[in-house]
């Protein structure tokens, strides 16, 4: 057993020696614009890219990804702010399905970025080409009430949902013990490394 192994408790209901979500993804239609918007409009940090990754001849592809045996993908990986790393992957196959789902469609996603003040990032967003879903909701009667979202589609199809909490305690919170991720106090791609000094 390793250092690293002992370190990790048996936690019940969960991967064995599982410590944190390390990454989402979504599969894009344009890498580069992709990769642009998030660093460019959204703050995030490209931290690498890799690929392109295929296997001309075998089923590589197909085996360990589900996907055709021609398949080929290139991948990047951004950092957006410091709770959140995403990956987008251009695949090239015969078969893509060139739309995103649509937001009820079984797979759909969305990606949540808490702001401090919902109308000034919906009127930022705006201005670098993407279109709000109506006007910001105020909850009213749910476990979360108090928050303001709003839905606003970007122009390389991400979905994003705006969520601004109020400067007090959700209702939630009085039934549990299990809370959401705190905002943070301002938004940063830096991560602290044990031992080394941030720049």
């Amino acid at each position: 057993m390793t250092q690293m192994e002992m370190d990790v408790p048996a936690m019940a209901g969960s991967i064995p020696t599982a410590t944190n979500v390390d990454h989402v993804s979504w599969s894009v239609q344009d890498l580069d614009a992709a990769v642009s918007f998030c660093v460019e409009v959204l703050g995030g940090q490209e931290i690498f890219r890799a690929g392109p990754f295929s296997d001309p001849s075998g089923d590589w592809m197909s085996t360990h990804f589900d996907v055709e045996d021609r398949a080929s993908a290139t991948l990047a990986y951004v950092r957006l702010g410091a709770t959140q790393v995403v990956e987008f992957i251009q695949w090239s196959t015969e078969n893509r399905e060139e739309l995103w789902p649509r937001t009820s469609d079984v797979g759909a996603t969305h990606l949540g970025i808490h702001v401090r003040d919902i109308d000034q990032a919906n009127r930022y967003l705006q201005e670098h080409g993407c279109s709000a879903c109506g006007s910001p909701i105020l909850l009213d009667g749910v476990p979360h009430a108090g928050v303001r979202i709003l839905y606003v589609r970007t122009p390389i199809g991400l979905l994003l949902e705006l969520v601004s909490r109020p400067a007090r305690d959700l209702p939630y919170e009085a039934t549990t013990e299990a809370r959401l991720l705190e905002p943070k106090h301002e938004w940063s791609n830096r991560q602290a490394i044990p031992g080394k000094e941030m720049p």
